[in-house]
């Protein structure tokens, strides 16, 4: 483990391979044999994690290009399923390998989108946080200690 994480759902297949839904601060990563059976070969993985995101209340549309994200080694194709903790606050939109995120107007907090890769019977999903913040107007900003020359 690295990190802290909770176990809510563990299920077993045929092949003996154990997925774990995890949730929590940081990532799990773990394998075992299960009765004997060798370890299956993971052909699909993530190849890079996803950074959360900071944006303030009515930014402009978040574009997010996940070429590459996931990878299967065979060739064979992914699909790519999107959801999202909150969607009256952010939308999510995946169109090819573009992810666009819209943001709710004149609303604040936090949402995690999650991206989830399938091939065949593997699964493998990548996520992030958004948090919105409130907007910093200019005119609102009062600077302290002005020396006119």
């Amino acid at each position: 483990a690295i990190g802290n994480a909770v176990a809510d759902e563990v299920a077993t297949r045929k092949d003996g391979f154990v997925a774990l839904a995890v949730h929590g601060n940081g990532l799990f990563s773990a394998r075992f044999p299960v009765n004997g059976n060798p370890l299956p070969e993971s052909n699909l993985t993530v190849a890079y994690l996803l950074d959360d995101v900071e944006a303030n209340e009515n930014d402009e549309d978040l574009v997010i290009d996940i070429t590459g994200l996931f990878v299967q080694s065979q060739g064979l194709p992914i699909s790519i399923e999107v959801i999202n903790s909150n969607p009256d606050l952010v939308t999510a939109d995946l169109s090819g390998n573009i992810l666009t995120i819209s943001y709710a107007e004149d609303s604040l907090g936090q949402a995690t989108i999650g991206l989830i890769a399938s091939s065949g019977q593997e699964q493998v999903s990548e996520g992030f946080n958004i948090t919105l913040l409130p907007a910093i107007n200019a005119s609102e900003i009062v600077v302290a200690g002005i020396t006119r020359g």
